[in-house]
């Protein structure tokens, strides 16, 4: 077994992320003044506006009409109130230990001395809680409160522990780096937000459904009416089919298109920043294990025990596995490295494509020509760029001091600082400076398309 400070230093070694979660987590809180003002009508209308004559003609739900005219404030709102609840990481942790039982257990036996051992070797202030009689549950990591942390293990881990150690090895050390990198207080089990983020799937659909609604309202009151009148029923079905077909699906399917691109750039950013903790924390088990391989069992080990449903809502918060596993084969090099640390800075070249969809949908939805939706594109594009000319110039500012302050930041959760070099902790520092030349050149372009284009 390596000592802790070469276990570190290995760490170290071939570079980790920024904490793009946090860096989101600012982005977001700072924008909500300016998301307020641009949509302060807009819920003003939502709530104390009146329905339109028109409205009440299509449905009886006219509130839901009004709803979807807002979708744009749906999913910062529900993240919203994912992030308010990180703050109460007290809450959270009663919740986890009443649901889990968790609580300590003496160091009685072997594989619970030896387990306790390993995890206070990289994190000596961790609290380790257990509940040995769940077997179907992965181990995690959830706060006590703001600067204090516990490990849940469970019985399948001590099992692991005996039949293959370095895979139970792998899986503590992915945890035990959420801790270190504090990603314990936003993500993670209990967690309010990563939820909402694992189930912005689920609330499309229930906005699609809310969406057929006034047209299925609209078509019973018709038939209700056409019956009073003696029209056949086979005269009735057969304009309401092509009413459906010519009138209803088009315009369906545009606000269906618009619902899900409104939701996809809500989510986008911190889907991404989510898979880059949990990238992160496997490249943190790989560098201390010193074998790729040994993470891989141990994910397989652990996969096999999760129902489908699971996996589903893990495959939107959570990377999919054989991208976990890509990134785990190639944590040694640069072509492991890069992707990883250009992952999150990629979703807003991401949310430019999300745009033009949504601009697309909006301007077909209206009866814009191809010609005026290609302007629309081109100028909502310049203006894009220029927006994200400071938000370029943090993530260049990140990729340049991150490997300076690994140390000190997690210090901050884990309560020691580490002790390794200087020279392992700035090693491949090139890659960095490469991923800050390409944020300050994309900052660039928005710069000069600011200067010329105004």
């Amino acid at each position: 077994m390596m000592s802790e400070d070469g276990a570190r230093a290995v760490a170290l070694k071939s570079g980790r992320t920024p904490p793009w979660l946090w860096i989101w987590l600012v982005f977001f809180l700072v924008s909500l003044p300016d998301r307020w003002k641009a949509s302060e009508s807009t819920v003003r209308d939502l709530f104390v506006g009146a329905s339109t004559e028109i409205d009440a003609q299509i449905t009886h739900f006219p509130i839901l009409l009004r709803l979807l005219n807002a979708a744009d404030l749906i999913g910062p709102v529900i993240l919203l109130i994912g992030v308010l609840s990180i703050g109460l990481p007290q809450v959270r942790a009663w919740r986890l230990q009443w649901r889990f039982r968790l609580k300590e257990l003496p160091e009685t036996t072997p594989a619970r001395r030896e387990i306790c051992a390993f995890v206070h070797q990289y994190a000596p202030d961790l609290h380790v809680r257990w509940n040995l009689a769940i077997v179907n549950v992965s181990p995690f990591v959830y706060p006590l409160g703001y600067r204090r942390a516990a490990i849940a293990i469970f019985g399948n881990i001590p099992i692991l522990w005996k039949r293959d150690r370095e895979a139970a090895e792998a899986v503590l050390l992915h945890e035990i780096a959420h801790y270190r990198s504090g990603d314990m207080l936003i993500v993670g089990a209990g967690s309010l937000f990563e939820g909402i983020v694992r189930r912005w799937g689920l609330i499309l659909l229930v906005l699609i459904v809310l969406i057929l609604i006034p047209w299925v309202d609209e078509s019973v009151t018709f038939f209700q009416e056409t019956s009073y009148l003696g029209i056949p029923l086979s005269t009735v079905l057969t304009e309401r089919v092509d009413q459906f077909v010519h009138l209803v699906v088009p315009g369906v399917l545009v606000q269906i298109a618009i619902v899900s691109f409104e939701l996809a750039l809500a989510f986008v950013l911190p889907m991404l920043g989510i898979w880059c903790v949990e990238l992160n924390a496997d490249r943190f088990s790989i560098d201390n294990m010193r074998r790729a391989d040994v993470l891989e069992r141990a994910l397989l080990s652990l996969q096999g025990k999760r129902s489908w449903r699971h996996r589903l809502l893990s495959s939107l918060s959570h990377p999919p596995f054989t991208l976990r596993r890509w990134f785990a084969q190639h944590s040694g090099g640069v072509k492991g490295l890069l992707p990883l640390l250009l992952l999150f800075p990629a979703a807003y070249v991401i949310r430019l494509f999300l745009l033009f969809g949504l601009a697309i949908s909006n301007e077909i939805g209206i009866g814009r020509d191809f010609g005026a939706i290609l302007g629309t594109l081109a100028t909502g594009s310049i203006t894009y760029a220029e927006s994200l000319i400071p938000i370029w110039l943090t993530l260049a500012v990140a990729f340049l001091l991150w490997p300076i302050l690994v140390k000190p930041w997690e210090a901050l959760f884990a309560g020691r600082r580490l002790t390794a070099s200087r020279a392992i902790q700035t090693q491949g520092y090139g890659r960095y400076l490469f991923c800050a030349a390409i944020t300050i050149g994309l900052a660039g372009i928005g710069y000069w398309l600011l200067v010329f284009t105004h």
